[in-house]
């Protein structure tokens, strides 16, 4: 809701893998958001766009007070996954996240646990709170790491390969 100006396209962007996204932009529709300084509305200015979690705007010099920090927790809680919005280094905006559990991925795992295949992995980029919804939808998991990048993922692959398992892998595409 609120002012629905859409943003210009980036003329630089950066995705760093498993945290967020860094965009920077020139436009005039940012004028105006959170600080005094941003009011020149006239003549487009030079804005960084930092979408991520936690990690992510810290590194970025952001400074997270306890308000947005207590946000993110509430919605880590409810196993969404945090994102915060910034504007150059200063947060104006939090976005919960939540990925759906296929219809079907209850009746695939029970089918593939009927067909004998009894160890299944959780792996994802999601924090311990989404990942335990997961499994209290999907059921009981042998391994569940949180937080993983895909290059963590790949190495539990190969660590499990090299120990003589069979692994199939199911994603979503990112990986």
């Amino acid at each position: 809701e609120g002012d629905e100006t859409p943003l210009p396209s980036p003329y630089e962007f950066q995705a760093t893998t498993g945290a967020g996204v860094t965009a920077w932009l020139r436009s005039t529709a940012l004028a105006g958001i959170a600080a005094e300084r941003w009011t020149s509305a006239e003549s487009p200015v030079d804005r960084r766009l930092v979408v991520g979690n936690l990690r992510q705007l810290t590194e970025a010099g952001c400074v997270v007070s306890a308000v947005w920090r207590d946000g993110v927790t509430r919605l880590s809680e409810r196993g969404q996954t945090p994102l915060l919005v910034a504007v150059d280094a200063e947060i104006v905006g939090l976005i919960g996240l939540r990925d759906e559990v296929r219809e079907e991925s209850g009746a695939v795992l029970q089918r593939l646990r009927e067909l004998g295949i009894s160890r299944f992995a959780l792996l994802t980029g999601d924090r311990a709170a989404p990942a335990a919804a997961v499994v209290r939808e999907l059921g009981a998991m042998a391994y569940v790491a949180t937080e993983q990048t895909p290059d963590d993922k790949h190495r539990w692959i190969e660590k499990e390969r090299g120990a003589g398992r069979c692994v199939a892998m199911v994603g979503d595409g990112i990986n």
